[in-house]
């Protein structure tokens, strides 16, 4: 194990300050940020599929969408560092968050530089003769400092790598992940709040109600070919296609403006970005669930989707809303009712 090097104390009266500061983090505002490039590190793909495999465990990124975890995964870094060498200490600004990929870290507890306090204010009593203690190892496909994602609290811990001569980490700073996660989850808003204003289903609702739908909408990724709808089986919501493309497959021909068939096969459409499905599932699913069993809907290549079920819709909406606009939902329903493939 190795030892850990020699720090300098720090004062009362600067774990006091450190202990005060704020923890909102940095202000970011997407809206002003212009800039949508990606930051990317080249890596191999087994290192990919590491970081997507433990970035699945990580409370705060494990619901993130596929674009999400790609932007984090192209955003982090490799770094080594040599046998005994501090990654951060204890009472320094939380700033990085780490996933290992080779080697061992180990984590000391320094109740010397502790910066934790008790209720009166004053420091955690320590034992002069006992200050570092081993508390945690971190090997292969561990991961530490998730914290540093959020704000920027002083560290509690000093992290340092062990004697091994082969002591990686792949890293990303809070600031860069921060701005992916809130730069991609606002262009995602935005583009849901320009399929509720496209969609005639939602255009009678007021801008109160249409923020509502736009909250509620969930993200639902697809790889390709796999089935968003079996045939057989009912439509239970709408999707509002946000990347790549659905295949739609009928009993009957079925054209639609908007959502041409193909040529070689009109019973079978293709779908795009801005495009959506199910939305009769929102509005009288106990008059329709036998006339959507006979489509099916497949992802062609990676596909990803703002879902509203059935029941959300009327939930958030209330009885009010929907009786209020029942007349327009009849028609709705009965025109597409009348078309081939219903």
């Amino acid at each position: 194990m190795a030892e850990p090097t020699t720090s300098v104390p720090i004062s009362e009266e600067t774990i006091l300050q450190e202990r005060r500061r704020s923890v909102c983090g940095e202000s970011y505002d997407p809206e002003q940020d212009n800039d949508i490039s990606n930051t990317f590190y080249d890596k191999s793909s087994e290192d990919r599929e590491m970081i997507n495999r433990v970035l699945k465990n990580v409370w705060l990124t494990k619901e993130m969408d596929l674009d999400q975890k790609e932007a984090i995964i192209d955003g982090m870094m490799l770094q080594s560092y040599k046998a005994g060498e501090v990654l951060y200490d204890v009472g320094e600004p939380a700033e990085k968050f780490y996933i290992v990929k080779n080697g061992k870290f180990e984590a000391y507890e320094n109740k010397l530089l502790d910066p934790n306090l008790k209720d009166d204010g004053k420091p955690t009593p320590y034992n002069p003769s006992n200050n570092i203690s081993l508390v945690k190892t971190f090997e292969k496909e561990d991961f530490f400092g998730e914290i540093a994602l959020l704000y920027d609290p002083p560290r509690c811990l000093r992290v340092q790598a062990s004697k091994s001569s082969d002591n990686s980490v792949y890293e990303i700073q809070r600031h860069l992940f921060r701005k992916l996660v809130i730069q991609r989850a606002f262009r995602k808003r935005k583009k849901y709040e320009e399929f509720v204003c496209k969609c005639s289903l939602f255009d009678h609702l007021s801008e109160r109600e249409r923020i509502k739908v736009v909250n509620a909408l969930r993200t639902k990724c697809y790889a390709d070919k796999e089935m968003i709808k079996p045939k057989g089986e009912q439509m239970t919501g709408m999707h509002f296609l946000l990347k790549g493309k659905v295949k739609i497959e009928y009993d009957e021909p079925k054209v639609v403006p908007s959502q041409p068939s193909t040529k070689k096969d009109p019973n079978t459409l293709v779908i795009s970005p801005g495009q959506w499905i199910g939305e009769l599932t929102l509005l009288m699913m106990e008059k329709i669930p036998s006339k959507t069993t006979c489509m099916s809907a497949q992802a062609v290549g990676n596909v990803t989707t703002g879902y509203m079920d059935a029941y959300d819709f009327e939930k958030i909406l209330g009885k009010n809303s929907i009786q209020r606009n029942s007349k327009k939902y009849e028609d709705l329903v009965r025109v597409a009712l009348a078309k081939p493939g219903y």
